[in-house]
């Protein structure tokens, strides 16, 4: 199981990961900061906010192209995303159980 703490750390590096990915490429960028209602500066400004992390990875995950773009370039599974990232999925009922 993974300690709270790092789990935090873990996701705000990700997010770090997600700015970047998103700066490098200028006009996915800017599109993020316009819909975010947002500018350039104020992200700068922002990086560690979480709720700006949160947004930026909202905005990611609302496409399959930058969710796969993403994943190839981090080598992360994009599938992990599904149910819950890292966690695993719930055991099995127990035999004879309904379900």
């Amino acid at each position: 199981m993974t300690h709270p703490a790092a789990a935090v750390e873990e996701a705000e590096a990700l997010a770090l990961r997600a700015v970047a990915f998103l700066a490098a490429r200028p006009e996915e960028f800017l599109r993020f900061v316009a819909l975010a209602g947002t500018s350039v500066d104020a992200v700068r400004a922002r990086i560690a906010d979480p709720a700006l992390m949160g947004a930026v990875l909202d905005h990611l995950l609302a496409r399959e192209d930058l969710v796969r773009a993403f994943a190839a370039e981090t080598g992360i599974d994009p599938e992990a995303r599904r149910g819950g990232g890292a966690r695993p999925p719930p055991p099995p009922p127990p035999p004879g159980a309904p379900g």
